[in-house]
């Protein structure tokens, strides 16, 4: 598994924990990085559309770090960057059963250019989309992600109505049929939905 945008590595240390699955996360912030616990591997690099260094503006929020400047940022850092083609190779495996995306925008350049032969080799990819926070991301953009991943043997169902939990499954992969994947498209979402709606309103 790969984590792009680790963050602190709970969603790494959740995953290993609950699948036991070997799992390479990339973190920009180096704080962030240098509080890892001993069995993570994490490599301190921005995920971008080019290899090399790039600046990477840091917040209070450690969420909201990323590429863009937000004008919130405690400190501007320079940061090595790879390519999503670069992270796939680094982990050394054939094919890869997840990759989470949540990059603080640099999601759309990152799948747009990653190569077509790297990103058949991942089985699933969930991405956080950012257009609700960064006007420099329109849902043109992520129609543009959806359209590529899609020509490359992706299916995809969002279980969000903001793009913010998004599933691409390669169907190559033969990780679910057709039927499961409308099953998953149509009914399990909208049960997702129906209980955050329920979870809401008993919360009032």
């Amino acid at each position: 598994m790969v984590d792009l945008g680790g963050n602190r590595g709970e969603f790494a240390r959740q995953t290993q924990h609950r699948w036991s699955v070997r799992c390479l996360s990339v973190e920009a912030n180096p704080s962030l990085c240098q509080n890892w616990s001993a069995g993570n591997q994490v490599i301190n690099a921005a995920v971008s559309a080019t290899s090399g260094f790039v600046e990477f503006y840091v917040c209070e929020n450690s969420e909201s770090s990323s590429l863009f400047d937000r004008g919130s940022a405690q400190a501007r850092v320079q940061v090595p960057a790879m390519t999503l083609e670069q992270v796939v190779d680094k982990t050394g495996a054939a094919e890869i059963s997840l990759v989470k995306i949540d990059i603080e925008g640099a999601e759309i350049e990152s799948l747009l250019t990653a190569n077509e032969d790297a990103l058949r080799r991942i089985q699933q990819i969930t991405v956080e989309f950012h257009d609700f926070a960064l006007p420099e991301i329109s849902p043109d953009d992520i129609a543009r992600v959806k359209q590529r991943l899609h020509a490359l043997g992706f299916w995809s169902v969002s279980f969000s109505r903001r793009n913010t939990d998004v599933l691409f499954i390669n169907r190559n992969a033969g990780l679910v049929t057709w039927l499961e994947m409308m099953w998953i498209r149509y009914v399990v979402r909208n049960l997702r939905g129906a209980m955050r709606v329920g979870r809401r309103f008993i919360g009032q």
